[in-house]
């Protein structure tokens, strides 16, 4: 599976039409199991060329796999290549998708820290030190949501 796959099916999700979004829902129930599933997610989610409807979606989908499934997932790859690549999330130029990727962080810290995240905090710390406003938002959003 890839963006190529994952993407229209987001889309039509968002359907105002039910039945797309019915079956729109079943492939992407059907698409979990898939090693490929979260990375694709967190594809779009970082994506700033997606429209913004897609990539909360997907950050809402992102944030449903990591409850539901993550702690059984036995994909430990995939698990590697999301928490590699969040972080540069949280400084998103739009709000919305920084707070999307800071309850997904939140979320993965919650199940990971410390022993399968060694390095999350030091990370978020150096991205607070930045004192690039958007970083320190997105690394606040993060905090709020673990406490």
């Amino acid at each position: 599976m890839s963006v190529e796959q994952i993407a229209p099916i987001i889309t039509k999700a968002l359907s105002a039409n039910k039945t797309e979004q019915d079956e729109a829902q079943e492939q992407l129930n059907n698409f979990k199991p898939h090693p490929d599933y979260a990375t694709s997610l967190l594809s779009i989610l970082l994506r700033q060329d997606a429209p913004l409807a897609a990539r909360q979606m997907a950050g809402v989908l992102l944030k449903q796999f990591v409850e539901s499934s993550w702690t059984e997932c036995p994909h430990n790859a995939t698990k590697d290549v999301v928490k590699a690549n969040i972080l540069p999330g949280l400084g998103d130029s739009i709000s919305k998708i920084r707070s999307s990727v800071a309850a997904v962080i939140s979320e993965i810290a919650c199940l990971d820290f410390p022993d399968n995240w060694t390095g999350v905090f030091d990370n978020l710390l150096a991205m607070l030190a930045s004192g690039e406003p958007n970083q320190v938002h997105g690394v606040m959003k993060v905090l709020f949501g673990v406490v």
